[in-house]
């Protein structure tokens, strides 16, 4: 009986990989999606649309989309959608595993995730982190888990000094004490830090990668946070 279940299973996901390629190669010839420098990844059957989600590679930066598409393959929109009965957005959800692993530390226990991008000399960021810090209970974050990704903007002079400091800390804990240190405490101590060539060329690979996902979820400035689909929401969100 286990065979056979195990039999069904696959050639269940076997069938459904096929006819997602089928899709992919059927949304292909749109002319929109022509171009060698257009990646589809997903395309979900909705009934009366298409959607389809993928990358357009720009000066080397590979740039997310979401495309709906008419059954009849004559009509290609971007931007967002929504059902008109709830007003619910329609949209793919987007494998957050990579933004969960290039984070430098979280907040929270929990297992509802948000994503947070934040440059530790924003004011913004600042005043965000005052609101995380005063209004989130112990309860709240035992149900929550915000992962935390660096995004020293260019402008900030201190910022990518701030992100050394708090990257050289070992434990997770450490790690959000350094940037409360700095953002909520005014604490200097990064302006005396020492770090080795070999440990900045580790932190700038590190901030690299999180401004490579940055990229790829276009995240304009900071601070933003993301959903567990991968949606820029409200920061007031995560205190209801």
């Amino acid at each position: 009986m286990k065979k056979r279940l195990l039999l069904l299973t696959s050639l269940m996901i076997s069938t459904s990989v096929l006819a997602n390629d089928n899709l992919k190669d059927k949304i292909k010839e749109i002319g929109f999606f022509k171009p060698d420098s257009i990646k589809i990844n997903e395309v979900l059957d909705k009934g009366s649309i298409y959607i389809v989600g993928g990358v357009n590679k720009v000066n080397n930066q590979e740039m997310p989309f979401d495309a709906f598409i008419s059954k009849d393959l004559k009509v290609v929109i971007f931007g967002k959608a929504f059902y008109s009965q709830d007003g619910k957005e329609i949209f793919i959800p987007k494998n957050m595993d990579n933004v969960k692993k290039e984070a430098a530390f979280s907040i929270g226990t929990g297992d509802e995730d948000y994503y947070l991008f934040t440059d530790p000399e924003c004011p913004y960021c600042v005043d965000l982190e005052k609101n995380i810090n005063s209004n989130i209970s112990e309860e709240k974050l035992k149900k929550i888990k915000i992962h935390v990704l660096l995004y020293p903007l260019p402008f900030h002079k201190n910022a990518k000094n701030m992100s050394y400091f708090i990257l050289s800390k070992k434990t997770n804990e450490e790690r959000y004490k350094a940037m409360k240190d700095i953002m909520l405490n005014r604490d200097a101590s990064f302006m005396k830090a020492s770090h080795t060539i070999s440990d900045i060329e580790k932190y700038n690979l590190q901030l690299n990668n999180q401004l490579t996902v940055v990229n790829q979820f276009q995240v304009g400035g900071t601070p933003t946070i993301l959903d567990k689909n991968g949606n820029k929401i409200n920061p007031a969100n995560i205190f209801k």
